[in-house]
C-alpha cells in the first residue's frame, strides 16, 4: 500500500462519519450488490418500492473498520468524502483533516447529548431522523422555557452540523470539479 493510500485509511478509520449516521440516513443498494452476505451479516436492510437500502447508521462498523468490507455495497465503495479527497490532492494535510474530523464528531456529540434530554435515545437511527423526530413531537405552549429553549437550540444546533457536514464532508473538493 502507498503511503498516500495508508494515510487516507487511517483517515478513514478514525472518522466513520458516512457509516454512523451523521452523513447518510441510508445508502441505496445496486442490483450487482451481494445483498445476501449483506442480510446475513445482519445489516439492516428496507425496501422501497424497487429500490432497496441499507440502513445507517451501520452495525458493520466496529472501531472505523468495516465488518463486510469485502462485499460491502457498492454505493460504500464509491464514496470518497471532501476530506478525504482534499488530503488525496493535497489540499489539506492530515493534521487539518483530522481537526475536522475531530469537529464534526465534536458537534455530533454535543447534538446527542441535547438530543438525550429531549428524550430521544434512538441512537440506532441516523442523527437527522433523531432530531426530526424531535421536531415532529407536538409540544404544549404552555411548557417550560426550558423545553422552548432546549428545541431553539436543538434547531440551530441541528442547522449548523447539517451545514458543517455538508461543506466538509459532502461537497466536491476544488481540484475534483470538471473544467469549464
Amino acid at each position: 500500500m502507498s503511503d498516500d493510500a495508508t494515510t487516507l485509511s487511517k483517515l478513514c478509520i478514525s472518522c466513520g462519519l458516512c457509516c454512523s449516521g451523521a452523513l447518510f440516513a441510508d445508502v441505496r443498494l445496486h442490483k450487482k450488490d451481494d445483498i445476501q452476505s449483506l442480510d446475513e451479516a445482519g445489516l439492516a436492510i428496507e425496501e422501497r418500492g424497487k429500490n432497496l437500502h441499507l440502513l445507517q447508521p451501520c452495525p458493520a462498523l466496529h472501531r472505523g473498520r468495516c465488518g463486510v468490507y469485502e462485499t460491502r455495497p457498492t454505493n460504500c465503495r464509491r464514496f470518497i468524502c471532501t476530506v478525504a479527497t482534499r488530503v488525496k490532492n493535497k489540499d489539506l494535510n492530515l493534521d487539518e483533516a483530522t481537526k475536522v474530523i475531530r469537529n464534526a464528531k465534536q458537534r455530533i456529540s454535543r447534538l446527542e447529548k441535547l438530543l438525550e434530554q429531549l428524550g430521544n435515545h434512538e441512537t440506532d437511527l441516523p442523527i437527522t431522523w433523531r432530531y426530526e423526530d424531535v421536531f415532529a413531537q407536538p409540544w404544549d405552549s404552555d411548557a417550560s422555557g426550558d423545553l422552548f429553549e432546549k428545541r431553539s437550540r436543538l434547531y440551530r444546533m441541528s442547522t449548523s452540523l447539517a451545514q458543517f457536514l455538508d461543506s466538509n464532508f459532502m461537497q466536491p473538493a476544488v481540484s475534483d470539479q470538471p473544467e469549464r
